[in-house]
């Protein structure tokens, strides 16, 4: 990935990454990502991770925008972590614009980025270095040839591809079963937990800064606020914009069965009939659009 230089001296920044709806930069020498843009923050504790904020500033309150997630330091008592990184107003000042400070996710393992570019690339792109992988577990890739286009920042695995390097890394990866319980897991406590509808997020798989794997789920920009009434249609249009992600909703795939246990299971016996209603919507969307 190439790096664009900020203007700003100090501290020195590197913009990672742009959206529709946001920018990602990175202090120099930290593990800290700054995105500008209110971030939602879910449950943690799952299969897939969130990344954390730890810090908010908006310029335009100066000085009372700046919000840490952390108790202020004590002098002479701060033991440093990189597991809870402090961030302080100091290093939020070169960003104009309102900007939230959170957990960076960290670029492939390089050893499994040149089994990637090795088995999909084209030779004169044999040198790429994998960033992210999406993992699209609603689309299937053909296996015979490679691909005609490839993009090393966010190269996308379905089934078969995340298999294969399964394969190559049995002991820093999941069984793919797993990872679609852990999709399901997720989008039901957006739901049910967040009461949002999940649209447009990420499911993507990276680093950890050494040969582990991290799966995590990002992009909050464009969720929508749902109030667990019994109309779960903007629920389904969201599964559907997001359906490269998501297995396909037919009660056969392998797949799919996990996806839906992971939704099942991190239900509240309160929620079981409106997750019920809307798995059934998907499946019964997906057979009418099979047979367009």
């Amino acid at each position: 990935m190439d790096f664009t230089e900020s203007t700003v001296d100090e501290p020195s920044i590197a913009k990672i990454g742009a959206g529709s709806f946001a920018t990602v930069y990175v202090v120099r020498g930290g593990p800290i990502a700054y995105k500008q843009k209110i971030y939602l923050e879910c449950q943690a504790d799952s299969f897939f991770n969130i990344p954390r904020p730890f810090a908010f500033n908006d310029p335009d309150l100066h000085p009372d925008g700046f919000i840490s997630c952390s108790p202020s330091p004590i002098p002479g008592q701060r033991h440093p972590t990189s597991s809870r990184p402090h961030v302080t107003p100091g290093l939020m000042v070169p960003f104009i614009k309102a900007t939230y400070a959170m957990d960076r996710v960290l670029a492939f393992p390089y050893d499994a980025s040149k089994a990637i570019v090795s088995a999909y690339f084209p030779a004169n792109l044999q040198d790429a270095t994998i960033s992210l992988c999406r993992l699209y577990f609603g689309m299937i890739y053909p296996t015979t040839s490679r691909p005609r286009f490839v993009t090393a920042s966010n190269f996308p695995l379905d089934e078969h591809r995340y298999t294969k390097l399964l394969e190559s890394f049995p002991e820093f990866l999941q069984p793919v079963r797993a990872v679609a319980h852990g999709m399901g897991e997720m989008l039901a406590k957006l739901h049910y937990n967040a009461g949002v509808d999940g649209r447009d997020i990420e499911f993507v798989l990276g680093g950890s800064g050494g040969a582990d794997f991290v799966y995590f789920v990002i992009d909050f920009n464009q969720i929508r606020a749902w109030s667990k009434g019994p109309d779960v249609s903007t629920l389904v249009s969201a599964f559907f914009e997001n359906d490269p992600y998501y297995p396909r909703p037919v009660p056969n795939n392998q797949l799919y069965v996990s996806f839906k246990a992971g939704y099942l299971e991190a239900c509240d016996p309160s929620d079981m009939t409106l997750a019920a209603t809307f798995l059934q919507a998907i499946e019964n969307e997906q057979a009418t659009r099979s047979l367009r």
